[in-house]
């Protein structure tokens, strides 16, 4: 049974630092605007991660 592509959304800090951490373990950029605070990078296979900065503060 084939399932698809995942998507996982994790809200970052640091988006450049968090970009380099995904492409050290073989992510690389597949969607989205470093500029406007979110990317999506993909794997080889069906995983993409979905990185966004935090809208607001957290205490």
């Amino acid at each position: 049974m084939k399932l698809g592509a995942f998507l996982i959304s994790l809200n970052v800090k640091d988006i450049k630092t968090s970009k380099e951490f995904y492409e050290k373990l073989g992510f690389t950029v597949f969607a989205g605007d470093i500029d406007k605070k979110y990317l999506i990078l993909k794997n080889e296979s069906t995983v993409a991660v979905c990185l966004k900065v935090y809208l607001t503060k957290i205490c």
